[in-house]
């Protein structure tokens, strides 16, 4: 740092002015001059130290001369020695100390060389300055105010300073790289030489013989002229679009976090790369749907639904159903799983992107109910949510990228794998092995961001707090269902063509003392009930269907249904009870037989059909446990597909319910099967 003393002749800048200090009087005030203007005017010196400690006031001389003043803004300089490179500021050092050896001694060859000599040795410095460059150093040490930035090397002052182009050559390239290079379908360097020598030539042509002709510079110009010009964000704006640009660019400041498990989970869907198969046939079915929950304190996944059916809220629900819910089924259903799942409960925030599939009245009133409050991120912003990104990012590279018939993350990385031909896991075997992956590897394994698996994490910070959970599993289903509004009468409700009654909406009628308008609840996945919420009470109560849609509707889902009414409407011409059941029945021979084709568009659209059957079954019975007739199974496929508390799909064991196909089957167009299906 330079030295500067308030003395007449001194010159300062004051507020953007140059001025000379002329006298100081005996009262302590300064008479100052300005140089461009020669007006004098009359300062006190504390004043003027005061403008030196806000930054209003500099002594230009010793920075100037000194060589380590750079551009003045707003009043505030720049501090060089703090912002040069350490070998710059090495470099400093190693003069300075040949300058402080040689200050205050004679000025002879002799004498400079020989405490040359000595400073080089000290050093071991086997590149010495010669006389010349010392005496240079020790000038540029003394001007500047014995401030050893006055050392530092001025090597970003090398080369030529001059310009090389004309102005109307500046505007040719300037004009070629806004129009050609700043574009969205980003040509190369080399094309934007091209269109400026296109230019160049024809102004060539216009310009006399006796006059210097303009010559095409070479890229490097180019690229000089572009980044003097423009900022690497607006380059990136005009070639990627601003979004992109904000993503590259945007500083990350970090995120909310946790404070304790179930504090905050994120939630969110993905396609996994992974082709599996038909459990019966072998034949290959798709990539299925993967929704994920994840607690942000401890890393541990609470719960997951895995189907074909496309991001919806069904598969939220189903998500956040196994989220919330106990694991208990795990030793049953799994013997071979080594560790336990604790991870449930009833969490405090949940963060989800802005998909429609989450914005939804039935997420709505599960967060009012539970005291839940949704956090939805930005959009087009993942980082908001990043723990569950990077989850799937983990489980790709993990799990399925070592599976035989990944899809892998591109096209690059899969090369010429043939991940159809070496599919071989089916949905129910890729079930158990998410379990395994999840139970007895990710929650046991050490975590870097937290430095310890997320296992131990969690019975660790849960101990002693008790886990929030649904009063009860009919709240819980009615909570997740979809909402809508009938009018209650003495014959019941009537949804979707379907009719529900029972004698608690007979008392409830009763207590109203006549029709009114009523909040129902449905489980599109199994349309044998309702849920009726009683608005005096807040009570729930279940409604069964009538009995003549029972054997129909029990387990139906709501695109089946929708699918067996255009079956019948288009078909058999009719559309009552003895119809429906009857498209239900043809159906289904079709889709015995179209698991056999070879269109894998099909398939997996017949595997939707027959996981959402899978699914439905549980609708029948409880969550508390495995039903009567499940545990007498010996399979333990067969025992996860008939109870619905798991996340499973499970569509080839369920198609073995449907009745073989005839030799005769049905050729009958179905609006789930390809185009051409007659």
């Amino acid at each position: 740092m330079a030295i500067a003393f308030f003395l007449p002749n001194a010159i300062v800048i004051r507020n953007g002015e140059r001025f000379k200090l002329v006298k100081q009087f005996a009262d302590g005030i300064w008479k100052m001059d300005n140089v461009v203007t020669g007006r004098s005017i009359e300062a006190c010196e504390s004043d003027l130290h005061t403008d030196l400690s806000k930054g209003n006031l500099y002594f230009p001389d010793a920075m100037e001369i000194a060589d380590s003043m750079q551009a003045i803004k707003v009043g505030k300089q720049s501090d060089v020695w703090n912002s040069a490179s350490d070998s710059a500021r090495a470099e400093a050092r190693r003069r300075f100390a040949y300058v402080s050896s040689a200050i205050g001694a004679p000025k002879s060859a002799t004498t400079l060389k020989n405490f040359r000599d000595q400073v080089r040795v000290k050093l071991n410095d086997y590149k010495p300055p010669c006389i010349s460059t010392l005496k240079s150093w020790v000038s540029r040490y003394q001007i500047g105010r014995n401030d050893i930035a006055s050392l530092l090397p001025k090597t970003k002052k090398r080369g030529n300073r001059t310009r090389r182009y004309r102005d109307e050559l500046e505007e040719i390239v300037d004009r070629s790289l806004e129009t050609m290079y700043l574009t969205q379908q980003r040509p190369t360097m080399c094309d934007v030489r091209l269109h400026a020598a296109t230019h160049i030539a024809a102004h060539n042509k216009l310009t006399p013989a006796n006059d210097n002709k303009f010559i095409v510079p070479n890229i490097d110009y180019f690229w000089r002229r572009l980044r003097s010009t423009y900022n690497e964000f607006d380059i990136c704006c005009a070639r990627f679009g601003q979004a992109y640009a904000a993503r590259r660019y945007e500083t990350v400041q970090g995120f909310a976090r946790g404070e304790r498990p179930l504090d905050r989970v994120e939630i969110d869907h993905t396609v996994i790369d992974l082709t599996v198969v038909d459990g019966r046939s072998g034949l290959p079915l798709g990539r299925p749907y993967l929704t994920l929950a994840i607690d942000d304190d401890t890393r541990c996944i609470l719960g997951y639904y895995l189907s074909f059916e496309p991001p919806s809220y069904l598969s939220v629900s189903y998500c956040l159903r196994h989220a919330i819910l106990s694991k208990s089924y795990l030793k049953e259903i799994y013997p071979d799983i080594k560790n336990t799942w604790d991870c449930y409960g009833v969490f405090t925030n949940l963060v989800v992107d802005n998909g429609s599939d989450f914005h939804s009245i039935a997420l709505e009133d599960l967060a009012k109910r539970f005291g839940t409050t949704i956090q939805y991120c930005p959009r087009a912003k993942p980082r908001y949510k990043g723990k569950i990104e990077r989850l799937y990012g983990t489980m790709n590279r993990g799990l399925f990228h070592t599976l035989p018939g990944t899809t892998f993350s591109n096209i690059v990385e899969k090369d010429d794998y043939d991940s159809l031909g070496n599919a071989v896991i089916s949905l129910e075997k890729l079930h158990e092995i998410i379990h395994i992956w999840i139970v007895d590897f990710y929650h046991q394994k050490k975590q870097t961001a937290i430095g310890e698996p997320p296992a131990s994490r969690w019975r660790k910070h849960i101990s002693g707090i008790p886990i929030p959970v649904p009063a009860s599993v009919i709240d819980l289903e009615a909570t997740l269902a979809v909402p809508f509004e009938r009018t209650l009468s003495r014959n019941g409700i009537e949804h979707l063509a379907l009719e529900y009654n029972s004698d608690e909406c007979g008392l409830y009628l009763a207590r109203m003392k006549g029709s009114f308008k009523v909040k129902c609840r449905y489980n599109p996945n199994d349309l044998g009930h309702i849920y009726i919420e009683e608005h005096d009470t807040d009570h729930v109560f279940k409604v069964p269907i009538k009995v003549k849609w029972r054997d129909y509707a029990t387990g139906l889902s709501r695109w089946q249904h929708q699918l067996c009414q255009r079956f019948a409407a288009k078909n058999l011409e009719k559309e009552d009870i003895f119809a429906l059941a009857e498209a239900k029945e043809k159906i289904a021979q079709i889709v015995e037989e179209e698991i056999f084709v070879q269109k894998k568009r099909t398939r997996a659209r017949v595997a939707r059909y027959q996981g959402e059957t899978a699914r439905s079954a549980k609708t029948k019975r409880d969550f508390d446990g495995l039903s009567e007739t499940s545990k007498k199974r010996n399979s333990t496929s067969h025992r996860a597909n008939e109870d619905h508390i798991y996340p499973f799909d499970a569509s080839s064991d369920e198609s073995r319910r449907w009745p073989s196909p005839p030799e005769n089957t049905l050729k009958d167009n179905v609006e789930f099967l390809p185009r051409g299906r007659k």
